[in-house]
């Protein structure tokens, strides 16, 4: 199902939003802060932590908000699978 209405929001843009550290979102989805910090610059979470991260987000964050797909100013960016 296709939602419209849905923006799209990075884990970046979320964690800023929201005030939370890298550690802190780590330690919600039961990873490291480093992995964070790799979601939020070039690295694809697994489809395990990916469920994580849109529940921990309240579905603000999509699996298709990894993926640089939109027409923002990052379209087409390669980003690298965990």
């Amino acid at each position: 199902m296709i939602r419209a209405n849905h923006a799209d929001m990075t884990l970046s843009d979320y964690l800023h939003e929201h005030d939370l550290t890298n550690q802190a979102f780590a330690d919600l989805i039961g990873v490291s802060r480093e992995v964070v910090r790799r979601y939020t610059v070039d690295v694809i979470p697994s489809r395990a932590i990916m469920k994580k991260i849109h529940k921990a987000t309240g579905g603000k964050v999509q699996p298709n908000d990894f993926y640089d797909i939109g027409g923002g100013e990052d379209a087409g960016k390669k980003r690298r699978p965990a």
